[in-house]
């Protein structure tokens, strides 16, 4: 693909410019596996095809500069309108530390712009806060995720005109938790996560906002010098998707999997996931359980080369 090519050329030349320090350069893919019975348009399968870096411009520095570029493409054809698209996200960060306080913020941009509609596109104006204290040798807190302002453009969301508008949306992950760490060198994470999304200008039955908090569990081993495995799950407790007509349904969402990290050389590492994810479905009128089943496996393979 003429995207991969131009994302991983970008991506070698950093590294191989006297210039910059690189750390790492990332190429790898994604498999979406979905189902929803019953659900036409929902069913199917998508893949991402991706490459990343992240570099130094001062070698030894705090201050890194980091990005991604993928590609979404639906395996159906009746799915490719409405779900192909180019990510491309770009991000600066810098560390402070101030005793056992760790204040290591980053900030950018991930934009989206779709095959289909050459005037739809979306833009997420990130921050993450990057914040850990070390309570202890073997106990941290950390507060992480991201907020996001989101200037889009898309259809009139009336319905009234076929026009585009200009619309902006916000959108937060945020994530406050104590990892711990474990005699034998294994650790566990404990986390309470809120995903806050708020859409401008919804009208009837477009969704207006969703509210979920959850709490997530990871725990980590290096069972061997070269292959390190993080078991994850994650627990909603709520997930309130609110209408604009003031109909609120608590749909929630599961998911269990695990991160793995293979360290080939000095050089050279292999990283993969896979999780498996469950959803409630209600019937947006009544509440009633929807008849049909929202699952997907999602799984991904990414090739790292240090620098």
């Amino acid at each position: 693909m003429k995207f991969t090519k131009l994302a991983m050329g970008i991506a070698l030349a950093m590294a191989a410019s006297t210039s910059f320090a690189a750390n790492y350069i990332d190429v790898g893919v994604e498999e979406n596996e979905i189902t929803m019975d019953d659900a036409p348009g929902q069913n199917g399968d998508f893949y991402q095809t991706y490459v990343g870096f992240n570099f130094e411009p001062i070698e030894g520095s705090p201050f890194h500069i980091m990005g991604t570029m993928s590609n979404l493409q639906a395996d159906a054809s009746k799915n490719r309108e409405g779900w192909n698209r180019l990510r491309r996200q770009l991000y600066v960060g810098y560390k402070w530390n101030f005793g056992n306080l760790t204040f290591a913020p980053m900030a950018g941009i991930r934009h989206h712009t779709y095959d289909h509609e050459a005037k739809r596109r979306d833009t997420e104006v990130r921050f993450f806060p990057g914040l850990n204290y070390k309570v202890s040798d073997t106990t941290d807190i950390f507060f992480g995720g991201y907020t996001s302002l989101i200037p889009t453009r898309n259809v009139d969301r009336s319905g009234e005109t076929s026009d585009y508008k200009e619309y902006t949306d916000y959108k937060h992950e945020l994530e406050v938790g104590v990892k711990q760490k474990l005699s034998w060198g294994d650790y566990f994470k404990v986390g309470v996560f809120n995903e806050l999304d708020t859409f401008e200008d919804r009208i009837g039955a477009g969704k207006t906002e969703m509210d979920q908090w959850m709490i997530r569990l990871a725990y980590g081993s290096q069972v061997t010098d070269a292959l390190f495995l993080e078991g994850i799950a994650r627990f909603d407790v709520q997930r309130d998707n609110e209408y604009a007509d003031g109909i609120v349904r608590d749909e929630k969402r599961n998911r269990y999997g695990v991160n793995f990290n293979y360290k080939l050389d000095q050089d050279w590492n292999i990283h993969g996931m896979a999780y498996y994810q469950t959803e409630d479905n209600k019937d947006r009128l009544t509440g009633a359980d929807a008849q049909y089943t929202n699952e997907k496996f999602v799984y991904s393979l990414m090739v790292r080369r240090s620098f």
